[in-house]
């Protein structure tokens, strides 16, 4: 089987969800294309591929909005512009959500990494229910060092520098706590997992989410997490047993919660292990191997 994986870029979640995915399947042929800057040139990735493929793995809603009439597509969601149109007022994210119903059109099967987001997809987008799949973005634990060292006091955060992230709340938080932190927007892979290892805590302050990688990082690192209290991150997230929650936007809550965290290396190392526990029952390409190659099966012979 020959699979063209398509995406905006090789950065961010997305990226890093693509690489995990080719490390689990060295099986398919799996050929990366990306399309760099510009949404309209992106879209139109889908329709310029030639190959031999016997499929296109479109990553990202609005990628595919121009199909390939000669290839079938499944597309993988992870997040939606119809919902980020709701927290940040930009055009792009307006009109992208034309491009996003194109593409789930032309889509033989549409992959959500989070069970929200098939609700979502249902209802925005009218999907019918027997194109969705459930597979949550997922994890090899291998690549993580768990070897026990004592880690740094400061927290740390991770992601695209848009507003979404709400990376406002998070220096906030931090501020009023009176502890150091450290924000990664673009730093070499090397550089995130060294800072995974360091940090006493993981901080994840979006308004909007699909799965994020990098709270899955964290946890494959033993890094112990406080995340918004968004429905998306329910499935990751168990207050109290394998993270901790804060109120959305909201600073002070944030701050009591990182201080309830740096005061209690008991309750650190009791939400690491949870969660840590919860990465290898729930989020491993091996509980889902199968799942995805029937999905790729049933495309190519639609």
């Amino acid at each position: 089987m020959k699979v063209a994986l398509v995406a905006k870029n090789n950065k961010w979640g997305i990226g890093e969800h693509i690489r995990q995915l080719i490390k689990a399947f060295p099986e398919i042929g799996f050929e990366e294309h990306y399309g760099g800057k510009g949404d309209l040139r992106n879209s139109r990735l889908t329709r310029k591929l030639k190959g031999d493929f016997d499929l296109i793995h479109v990553h990202g809603s609005p990628l595919g909005a121009f199909g390939n009439p000669q290839k079938p597509i499944v597309t993988t969601v992870h997040s939606l512009l119809s919902y980020e149109w709701k927290h940040v007022k930009s055009l792009r994210y307006l009109l992208g959500q034309l491009f996003e119903k194109s593409t789930f059109a032309k889509s033989r099967k549409i992959i959500a990494v989070n069970q929200i987001l098939i609700d979502e997809l249902k209802e925005n987008y009218g999907v019918d229910k027997d194109k969705l799949v459930f597979i949550p973005n997922c994890i090899d634990v291998s690549e993580f060092n768990h070897r026990e060292i004592e880690r740094k006091h400061f927290v740390m955060g991770a992601g695209r520098n848009v507003r979404i992230k709400d990376f406002k709340t998070l220096i906030e938080g931090c501020k009023l706590a009176g502890v150091e932190y450290k924000l990664l927007h673009q730093a070499s892979r090397s550089t995130m997992l060294t800072t995974y290892r360091e940090a006493s805590i993981f901080i994840s302050s979006s308004l909007y989410e699909g799965l994020p990688m990098t709270v899955l990082e964290a946890m494959a690192s033993k890094c112990p997490v406080i995340c918004s209290n968004i429905p998306a991150l329910h499935t990751l997230v168990i207050d109290g047993k394998t993270g901790l929650f804060f109120e959305p936007t909201n600073a002070e809550d944030l701050a009591e919660k990182i201080r309830c965290l740096l005061n209690d290396s008991k309750l650190r190392r009791t939400l690491a292990d949870n969660a840590y526990k919860h990465l290898l029952t729930n989020f491993t390409y091996q509980r889902y191997s199968k799942v995805l190659i029937s999905i790729y099966e049933e495309a190519i012979n639609a």
